[in-house]
């Protein structure tokens, strides 16, 4: 499981735009079609259900812990993140508090780490 969770899995698709193989065209139930049959568009209903971000409590306290006073700032990361996620009014069913993890809906944190 740490080897797995260590890991960033990335996939790619090559979808074929058009039947003629002509630039700038592109035949929309062609491309549909693809994306059914690599099984995209069911990945994708089920990462917006679920919850696809995740960061450990330990990341999360040492990037947005700077957030809250120093007093809490200074407890276990568990306890930081909590108090940084109602500081910041996220609403609860956004976000799922684990054991060592914090797991985020599609959309609260940016790529470039900034919460929502």
């Amino acid at each position: 499981m740490q080897q797995l969770e260590s890991t960033t899995p990335h996939f790619i698709r090559c979808i074929q735009p058009n039947s003629k193989q002509l630039p700038r065209l592109f035949e929309h139930d062609l491309i549909l079609h693809q994306l059914k049959c690599c099984g995209v568009l069911e990945v994708v209903r089920i990462s917006r259900t679920c919850y696809p971000t995740r960061i450990t409590h330990q990341q999360f306290a040492e990037r947005y812990g700077f957030l809250l006073l120093r007093s809490i700032a200074s407890q276990d990361p568990l306890s930081v993140s909590i108090a940084v996620l109602q500081q910041l009014n996220i609403p609860p069913e956004m976000y799922q508090v684990g054991y060592t993890k914090l797991f985020f809906r599609t959309g609260q944190v940016q790529c470039n780490d900034q919460l929502h």
